[in-house]
């Protein structure tokens, strides 16, 4: 299973290499309002979507020292999955001015120190636009 994910990974990702961690990431964005173009004033009866940007990033990292340690007994290895999603919504206030908010969510997931795995929601503060 793991050969499976690693090999699908591979098939997804560019290569980012430094000398102690090796990462692959992949990022997935569909391009809505709030990447530039105009917002839609709203229309009677409209399907507008509930968000207008999605992007989702997936990663996997190998890294050779994550305790960060000096001393040979002291350094761990260990690999790890990330997933984050981020969502945002571009609400119209006039002509020229737009309120956008944003919602994120990540994790990470390490193959033997799981102490280290990680689950995140955040919202960026919401921001106003002006043209």
């Amino acid at each position: 299973m793991r050969v499976a994910v690693v090999a699908a990974l591979l098939n997804l990702a560019t290569a980012t290499a430094a000398a102690e961690q090796d990462t692959l990431t992949e990022a997935v964005v569909a391009p809505g309002s709030v990447s530039g173009g105009p917002v839609p004033p709203p229309v009677s009866g409209s399907t507008r979507p509930i968000i207008d940007r999605l992007q989702i990033d997936l990663g996997y990292t190998y890294d050779d020292n994550v305790t960060l340690g000096r001393a040979a007994d002291e350094i761990l290895a260990d690999q790890f999955l990330s997933l984050n999603l981020s969502a945002s919504r571009a609400f119209r206030i006039d002509d020229n001015l737009r309120w956008f908010v944003t919602g994120v969510l990540s994790g990470e997931k390490y193959s033997t120190w799981n102490g280290l795995s990680m689950r995140s929601f955040s919202t960026a503060s919401p921001a106003l636009s002006t043209r």
